[in-house]
């Protein structure tokens, strides 16, 4: 079984916005990922943290911590379960806290 992973994801994006100014966004997550193993059954725990700047406001407007795991059921699904919490004094609610899920499907 392998160890640690660090993985640094950077993301632009244009947001289209109306009636309010259009806006570059610049995100930044850094995750540290793990397989293990319950019950036979593999999964990838992770930790990571994601920053927001916006260059419409030239400040850092979002802070998100995220700890999850994955469990891959074949190569076409995925299962993602999460806790969240996100920091936010721009938007409303802009503190909040998430349990979440996803679900992907790859063709």
């Amino acid at each position: 079984m392998k160890k640690f992973s660090l993985v640094d994801r950077n993301w632009f994006e244009h947001r289209w916005r109306a009636p309010q100014v259009d806006a570059w966004r610049y995100r930044n997550r850094i995750q540290f990922e793990h397989p293990f193993t319950l019950n036979k059954a593999k999964f990838n725990g992770y930790v990571a943290d994601e920053v927001f700047y916006d260059w419409s406001l030239h400040d850092w407007v979002r802070n998100r911590f995220t700890i999850g795991a994955n469990h891959a059921f074949n190569k076409h699904f995925t299962l993602d379960l999460y806790i969240m919490r996100q920091n936010d004094g721009r938007s409303r609610p802009g503190d909040i806290n998430v349990l979440g899920s996803q679900l992907r499907f790859r063709m």
